[in-house]
């Protein structure tokens, strides 16, 4: 089942933060940041709430996802 944005304006507006290190269009040119293009939604929300729950460790990461709600 695909996952759809309640706000796709909204969605695009919080992406933003998410470009600074993941790349305008989801590829990172850290090698150490990992690439949103091609990631499932799914993928993206279970790492989210995993950063949120301190279920995966990154400093920059629980920052930036910590206000994110549903």
């Amino acid at each position: 089942m695909p996952v759809d944005a309640a706000d796709r304006e909204n969605g695009k507006l919080l992406s933003k933060k998410c470009s600074a290190c993941h790349g305008k269009l989801g590829v990172a040119r850290d090698p150490e940041v990992p690439h949103l293009a091609g990631q499932s939604a799914r993928y993206i929300e279970k790492s989210i709430k995993d950063f949120q729950k301190g279920e995966r460790q990154d400093r920059r990461m629980t920052l930036m996802v910590k206000t994110l709600s549903k």
